[in-house]
């Protein structure tokens, strides 16, 4: 599980960020649903509909000004929350990316994009905690770009099923999935526990030879 502080998660951050770092109160977007007509429906990436519901499990106040005041601070705690309720059993990578899906379009539609993803991989999962399982034997960086393949075909889908509703905004969703691929590709791998020993045991060595 990643911690809110890791090098990956705090490059997902400012992917985050660099895609929606301020107020919207755009009518096209299906989070204006939640909100009066002409009023703000999200802030940094927060909508209404997810700040009321997460507010209060992160010690904040679930009411509509505190949410039009969200603080950069605030906002990350919102995104590694996300995290921990949709992605923290899977692989780092692959976290991140059902995250990203997750915080795009919802749950589900993470859960549909993994399980979609695993089952590239010849597998024949059905369910979320199978996929999970079966996501711990395959590549993590390979699955997380695959994930997110799902979702930007998600994009597309919900684009030509409705130009007129979400045509404007396909080209930023393209943009941003092609973004989170480059970020996933450039990833590093964390060490694992066997690496960890073994570092740890040459450093050992190396201090013992210089004291002998």
């Amino acid at each position: 599980m990643l911690s809110i502080t890791s090098p990956l998660f705090q490059a997902y951050v400012k992917h985050n960020a660099s895609s929606e770092g301020g107020k919207s109160s755009n009518p096209k977007d299906t989070a204006a649903q939640y909100v009066k007509p002409g009023e703000v429906h999200t802030n940094r990436g927060v909508t209404w509909n997810t700040y009321r519901s997460i507010a209060s499990k992160l010690g904040l106040n679930p009411d509509y000004n505190s949410f039009l005041n969200l603080t950069k601070d605030g906002a990350i705690k919102f995104i590694y929350q996300y995290y921990l309720d949709n992605a923290k059993d899977l692989p780092d990578q692959t976290g991140i990316a059902v995250t990203e899906s997750a915080w795009a379009s919802g749950g589900e539609r993470g859960t549909t994009n993994l399980i979609n993803a695993v089952n590239s991989f010849g597998k024949n999962v059905k369910s979320r905690k199978a996929a999970a399982m079966a996501a711990k034997t395959i590549d993590d960086k390979k699955l997380a770009i695959a994930v997110n393949a799902q979702q930007k075909k998600f994009y597309e889908f919900l684009a030509d099923k409705d130009p007129i509703q979400y045509g404007s905004f396909i080209k930023g969703w393209k943009d941003r999935a092609d973004k989170l691929a480059a970020l996933i590709q450039n990833a590093k791998p964390a060490a694992g526990l066997a690496s960890v020993i073994i570092i740890a045991a040459i450093f050992f060595l190396i201090r013992q030879g210089k004291q002998g």
